[in-house]
């Protein structure tokens, strides 16, 4: 039978159907039990369109389950062991199903309709779906022979064992044919590295992290993967050291571009790729998730991303602004972040023709607050990476910015917003 597969991601599972089960194999297993490698929480989708017939949760009896969503011809499918607990602990106090899914609901294939979980009487043992499917006579079959076949609904993920192997597996994934230009930067602190995510969005170039001392050997692997003309260093001395400059000089030609500090190198960085743009953006200096948020977008539209303090504008900010002519200025973040005296300071000067600020004080809110303000229109693509570290985020913005599409930042109190 037709279906898409019922849980998305990684799982491994085996026809069961007819097993034993219960004392003396009083009862037979009519499904195949999908198991997720341990996890709680993993999503459940609709193997098909239908109308959900029953569902039931461990207050009511004894499993959070979905027992039948029914398809215009009759065919069944059966989720049972749905999560029942609330996430990091097993209390029985969750809940198991999507928004909306109620008997009656109507359902579409590939639709999100509960989470994976141990309920009823898989507590104990490992967290699975059982998954069932039956004839419009109500038989049960094996499904193994259906999930064999079955369309796959997945969230592809591009990921590594930590920061450094996450940007260089976006670079080979992104640049399989290498790079003429190949950016490197601090992968432990964000000030001088914030500014390169708008140039990579523009240019459609990767962005490679370093520890300040020592070049990883997963960066300098695929540096000579993508065989670059020229290595470009963001960064001062105390963001990348002379001694990793000087590896990545074996590779290929080094420029570096760095400044006394934070704004002089987010300076330089537009000096040296926006030479006149007509948008600039503007965020916090000692914040990262407005600068990840806006880099790409900034990037999209070919300008820069500058940094300011909170309550003066930076010298360094102000002589980029002043030698424009004509531009826009988009702030990001709110007033705890940049004031209302910056943004009038900016106003003021006589090369900027507007200025207007897009709010919010969370950091996914801040992200969506940009992408909803930026792409009105929607996008066919969006990237999702985690609020709490800049690190993947920047490293993404390249291929954010090839695809014309938003950055989300994923954090615990903000994935309602990120979800609508």
């Amino acid at each position: 039978y037709p279906i898409v597969f019922p849980v998305v991601g990684r799982v491994y599972y085996s026809d069961t159907f007819g097993a034993c089960r219960g004392s003396g194999c009083s009862r037979s297993h009519l499904g195949n039990d999908l198991m997720t490698y341990g996890l709680k929480g993993v999503p459940v989708v609709a193997a098909h369109d239908g109308v959900v017939r029953h569902t039931s949760t461990a207050l009511g009896r004894d499993c959070c389950a979905i027992w039948g969503i029914t398809a215009p011809d009759g065919w069944e499918t059966w989720y049972i062991h749905l999560n029942n607990d609330n996430p990091g602990t097993d209390d029985g106090n969750g809940w198991g199903f999507a928004p909306g899914i109620e008997p009656g609901a109507t359902v579409v294939a590939g639709q999100l309709i509960g989470w994976v979980g141990d309920s009823g009487n898989a507590e104990g043992v490992a967290p699975h779906l059982h998954f069932e499917l039956r004839r419009p006579d109500g038989t049960p079959i094996s499904p193994y022979a259906s999930l064999q076949a079955a369309t796959h609904v997945d969230l592809p993920r591009i990921w590594g064992a930590d920061r450094f192997v996450t940007a260089a597996e976006i670079a080979r994934s992104a640049y399989p044919d290498g790079a003429a230009t190949a950016f490197v930067t601090t992968g432990r602190a964000f000030p001088d590295a914030l500014s390169i995510g708008a140039v990579s969005s523009s240019a459609d170039l990767p962005v490679l992290l370093t520890e300040q001392d020592r070049l990883p050997s997963v960066t300098r692997a695929t540096l000579l993967d993508l065989a670059p003309s020229e290595i470009v260093v963001i960064g001062g001395p105390e963001a990348v050291a002379p001694s990793v400059a000087d590896a990545l000089a074996s590779i290929a030609p080094v420029r570096r571009i760095g400044g006394v500090n934070r704004y002089e190198t987010a300076q330089l960085v537009a000096d040296a790729y926006f030479p006149s743009p007509s948008v600039v953006y503007v965020s916090y200096g000692y914040s990262f998730p407005e600068a990840v948020s806006a880099g790409a977008v900034a990037g999209i539209k070919d300008g820069p991303l500058l940094l300011t303090d909170d309550e003066s504008l930076p010298s360094f900010t102000a002589q980029y602004l002043g030698n424009l002519s004509d531009v826009e200025v988009v702030v990001v973040g709110d007033r705890r972040a940049v004031s209302d005296d910056v943004v009038s300071t900016i106003s003021d000067l006589p090369s900027v023709a507007s200025v207007r600020r897009i709010d919010s004080s969370d950091p996914s809110g801040v992200s969506v607050a940009v992408s909803r303000s930026e792409f009105p229109g929607g996008s066919d693509t969006v990237y999702l990476a985690t609020a709490g570290e800049y690190a993947d985020a920047l490293a993404g913005t390249s291929v954010a910015g090839r695809a014309m599409a938003p950055v989300l930042l994923l954090s615990d109190n903000g994935l309602d917003a990120v979800a609508d």
